[in-house]
């Protein structure tokens, strides 16, 4: 096994964030024609890092030889009833399939609260699906909880109510501040 680090990504790693997506993404879908096309994950990562920076909004990159071997987006959480909280949004986080089980989740979480905690910020959210129990499992070992907070979802096709649903999940940052 070798080192393993997480960073700041950028536009040059753009290509291996949408490489780490694919490759993940079509393991947890059930129809790949649900896959977007690389060309639109590749321009919405560079939407995402051409935004104004600010407080929550980061990408990190994990990777192991230097190479790209999974990914954490977030951005400051818009949930109302958060709303006295300073909390930050994990949008997705992606690790490879060939490099799971090796650290690189835990190092992505760990230095987004890094990051966020020195920003000021509050907590760390993040929507999980409720048929997703690796994830939650994996969320619960870092420090994540159910708040209580669920919401449902609309199929991807035609809008109507999936019957699949997500539950919120956090955990507090606040420790010792920088």
């Amino acid at each position: 096994m070798t080192a393993g680090f997480a960073r700041p990504g950028n536009r040059a790693d753009i290509p291996a964030i949408v490489d780490c997506s694919i490759a993940a993404w079509s393991e947890r879908l059930p129809d790949p024609s649900l896959l977007p096309a690389a060309e639109v994950l590749q321009a919405g990562w560079a939407q995402y890092f051409d935004s104004a920076p600010m407080p929550g909004r980061v990408a990190l990159v994990a990777t192991a030889d230097d190479a790209v071997v999974g990914w954490l987006m977030s951005d400051v959480a818009d949930d109302a009833d958060l709303a006295h909280l300073r909390a930050v949004e994990i949008l997705d986080i992606t690790v490879h399939p060939n490099h799971r089980r090796q650290g690189h989740g835990s190092r992505l979480v760990h230095a987004l609260a890094d990051i966020t905690r020195n920003q000021e910020m509050d907590a760390l959210q993040m929507w999980c699906l409720a048929s997703d129990p690796a994830l939650a499992s994996f969320l619960a070992a870092q420090g994540f909880a159910a708040d209580g907070a669920r919401r449902q979802l609309a199929d991807l096709h035609d809008g109507e109510d999936s019957g699949a649903y997500e539950v919120r999940v956090l955990t507090d940052i606040r420790g010792e501040r920088a």
